[in-house]
């Protein structure tokens, strides 16, 4: 059995996520987005009204998926994140 994850980013209301909707406080800076990006080219992401949501687990993407992973955990490290 196969299960596809998708991470969605965003500044998001963490009262709206206790009942499971992405509801963003404010938006995200899309250059921001796109330079974290550049390091994936493959990755397809989805852009929705102030977040994006991003495929992070897709059979065959092992190495794709940690390094967004890595990217995601090091935030601090890029600026407007």
């Amino acid at each position: 059995m196969s299960m596809v994850h998708d991470l969605t980013v965003g500044h998001l209301d963490p009262n709206a996520l206790r009942s499971c909707a992405a509801v963003p406080l404010r938006p995200l800076d899309l250059l921001t987005v796109a330079r974290v990006l550049e390091n994936f080219p493959c990755l397809k992401i989805e852009e929705r009204n102030g977040y994006v949501i991003a495929p992070l687990a897709r059979p065959g993407r092992r190495g794709a998926r940690r390094g967004v992973r890595r990217s995601i955990a090091g935030r601090d490290r890029v600026p407007g994140c």
